[in-house]
């Protein structure tokens, strides 16, 4: 069952899920009206936005200051506990776009590094046959579907790394589609 909590610092204006969601809550806020000084801005869940680097982020703002953050570190420090200080959040199944609390760990920058090695970075996830449901093609990866995708569709050169993270988020059900079509794994 999924879990809201409100995000540290920004009590009161959004909260973080243990899905790994973001939404912003409702709350009453200032206008230059003169008749009506206050107004209920009504919650909402908010678009992340897929980063270069493969991380998902979104935009939270409070008292006219707008940051970026990542949403595995705030999924991270909303419900798991950090009892040994360390820096750094870890993705136990590697896909950046997972950013639910069972995926998710507080590690070293060397454990971090480590746990990359062990999995090859993409070798034990993004080395899985996929089938794209739209057209039953088959794809021997999902770098391999991101190839194609960007041969057929895009017709320019877009990361492929990141689009076949997003294709992998789609076959483990953190998405619900990538680049306009559904994906499964092949056992």
């Amino acid at each position: 069952m999924e879990e809201w909590e409100d995000i540290k610092g920004y009590e009161g204006y959004y909260q973080a899920s243990t899905h790994g969601r973001i939404r912003s809550v409702d709350r009453l806020t200032e206008t230059a009206i003169k008749h009506n000084k206050q107004v209920l801005k009504r919650g909402k869940m908010l678009q992340l936005n897929l980063k270069r680097n493969g991380y998902l982020t979104f935009d939270a703002s409070k008292e006219n200051i707008k940051k970026t953050k990542t949403v595995h570190r705030v999924v991270a420090e909303t419900f798991i506990p950090n009892t040994d200080n360390k820096p750094c959040v870890n993705h136990l199944n590697a896909i950046k776009t997972d950013n639910r609390t069972s995926n998710l760990e507080w590690v070293t920058s060397k454990e971090n590094t480590e746990h990359a090695s062990s999995l090859h970075r993409l070798g034990n996830h993004m080395n899985k046959r996929i089938k794209c449901v739209e057209n039953d093609m088959v794809f021997k990866s999902s770098t391999k579907a991101a190839e194609w995708l960007n041969a057929t569709k895009f017709n320019y050169s877009k990361n492929i790394l990141c689009m076949g993270r997003n294709i992998r988020a789609c076959c483990v059900g953190t998405k619900k589609s990538a680049f306009g079509f559904k994906w499964i794994d092949l056992i």
